[in-house]
C-alpha cells in the first residue's frame, strides 16, 4: 500500500547568500558586553560581526541572541568603553549571507515546476498542432502568518525584497531532520529564485497573514539532504552524512547545491561544510567549495557528479556544536 505523508511536518529554508551588511539601531551601557537592539530590518544571528562605533562599541562579534516581543538582546565578544543611552547606529556584516528556518511561520506551501511548450506547426500538418520541449520555469509560493516583531516574517521578507539578488529556497516535505548522524537522506525540493512578492492581508476579524512568492531562476528541482540540529552534531571531530546513490553512472550536467551553518556555538568554534562525491562509495574527492561560517551557500556546479555524494562536516574548538542543513539536486 502507498505510504502517504502529513504536511505538518514540512521544515521550510529559505537564504540570502548577497547579504553583506546592514545597519541596525541599538544602546548599551559601560562596561557591558550586552547590546540591547531598538530596531532591525534584517536578521540577527551568532557569528556577525558587529563594526566599531565611535559611541564605545568596539569591533566585536555576536555570540548569542536573545528575542523578545519588543525587540532582542545580543551578546558580543567586546567590552563597550562608554554608555550609549539613546539608540545608536550599529554596522552588522556577514560576508556568507544568511539562512532563517521559517517553518513556524508558514502553513501551505505551493510548489510549481512547469516546461513551456513552443509551438511548430506549419502548413500541410492534418489540422494538428506540434510542439517542441521549451524551457523549464518554476514558481515556490508560501502562505503563513504575519510576525512583526524582530525575528519574525516581516523584516525577514523586506530584507529579502531589499537587497536584491537570487534567494535560495529548500524545502522538506518530511522535515528531513537527522535524528542520528549517518541516517539516510531525505528527500527535498529547492530552488534558487527571485522575490517577486510580499503580500499581507490583513482582516477586520482574523489573523494577519502573509504571502510571498519566489520565481525560480533555473527551474526547481528534485534533491536530496538533511537538517542536522545542534543536538546531533557536538564534539570536536569530522562527520559524514549517509551516502546517497544515484543509479549506478555518473551524471554529466552537473547540479545545484545549498547548504548552510545557523549556527555555531563553543570556544573559538571552527566548522567546514563540504560535498564529495565517488564512483564507488569507497574512495571521496571533494566537489563544489566548502562553507566555513555561520551563513549560507547556493553554489552551480558543472561537469560530472559522481553516482555517490555526501556531505563531510568537520568541528573544531572547544565544545563545539552546530546546526547544519544542506539540498543537492542534480541537473
Amino acid at each position: 500500500m502507498p505510504i502517504f505523508q502529513h504536511g505538518k511536518n514540512s521544515r521550510v529554508f529559505i537564504s540570502n547568500p548577497s547579504y553583506i551588511s546592514s545597519t541596525i539601531q541599538a544602546h548599551w551601557g559601560n562596561s557591558s558586553s550586552t547590546v540591547t537592539v531598538d530596531s532591525t530590518g534584517t536578521p540577527l544571528y551568532v557569528g556577525m560581526s558587529v563594526a566599531a562605533t565611535s559611541a564605545g562599541l568596539p569591533a566585536s562579534t555576536i555570540t548569542a541572541v536573545s528575542f523578545s516581543l519588543t525587540g532582542a538582546t545580543l551578546t558580543v565578544s567586546g567590552t563597550t568603553t562608554v554608555a550609549a543611552t539613546s539608540p545608536t547606529p550599529v554596522t552588522l556584516s556577514a560576508p556568507s549571507g544568511f539562512t532563517a528556518d521559517m517553518s513556524q511561520f508558514f502553513n501551505d506551501i505551493s510548489v510549481t515546476r512547469s516546461i513551456e511548450a513552443s509551438e511548430t506547426t506549419t502548413f500541410q500538418n492534418n489540422g494538428n498542432k506540434t510542439f517542441i520541449q521549451g524551457l523549464r520555469e518554476g514558481t515556490i509560493s508560501l502562505t503563513g502568518l504575519y510576525e512583526g516583531t524582530i525575528q519574525g516574517t516581516d523584516p525577514f521578507f523586506n530584507s529579502l525584497i531589499e537587497k536584491g539578488g537570487d534567494d535560495g529556497v529548500l524545502i522538506f516535505p518530511d522535515g528531513g531532520t537527522a535524528t542520528v548522524l549517518g541516517g539516510s537522506d531525505f528527500r527535498c525540493q529547492m530552488a534558487q529564485g527571485i522575490d517577486t512578492k510580499y503580500d499581507l492581508k490583513s482582516p477586520v476579524a482574523g489573523v494577519i497573514t502573509a504571502d510571498m512568492d519566489i520565481t525560480a531562476d533555473g527551474g526547481v528541482w528534485n534533491g536530496v539532504g538533511q537538517y542536522i540540529p545542534s543536538t546531533v552534531l557536538t564534539g570536536a571531530s569530522t562527520y559524514y552524512t549517509s551516502a546517497s546513490q544515484f543509479g549506478s553512472i555518473s551524471t554529466t550536467k552537473g547540479g545545484q547545491l545549498q547548504m548552510g551553518v545557523i549556527s555555531l556555538n563553543g570556544t573559538t568554534p571552527t566548522i567546514s561544510l563540504q560535498l564529495q562525491h565517488s564512483l564507488t562509495g569507497g574512495s571521496w574527492v571533494n566537489v563544489g567549495s566548502a562553507l566555513t561560517s555561520v551563513g549560507t551557500s547556493i553554489q552551480i556546479l558543472s561537469g560530472s557528479i559522481y553516482p555517490y555524494t555526501r556531505l563531510a562536516i568537520t568541528l573544531g574548538g572547544t565544545s563545539p556544536s552546530a546546526t547544519v542543513y544542506y539540498g543537492f539536486a542534480r541537473y
